[in-house]
């Protein structure tokens, strides 16, 4: 992820039908969680979660410029 400074990943299922991924990221000074949940035998999408925690990170950054949050996933 551009201008993030550390970022991990996991994903993973606690029961057959009870699965998730997490995508943890560090950019300036704040810390990023994004965590989305299954009821199924599969994690989501990394697709889904990559582009959740980049629109997350640009929210950070907007507002750590004083600016409004705006962006939006795509």
């Amino acid at each position: 992820m551009t201008g993030t400074q550390q970022a991990f990943a996991a994903k993973g299922c606690i029961t057959e039908n009870f699965c998730s991924g997490t995508i943890a990221a560090r950019t300036g000074q704040a810390v990023v969680t994004v965590n989305i949940n299954t009821r199924d035998d599969h994690a989501p999408d990394p697709r889904m979660l990559n582009t959740a925690a980049r629109m997350q990170i640009e929210r950070v950054r907007q507002a750590q410029q004083g600016h409004t949050p705006t962006a939006k996933a795509t």
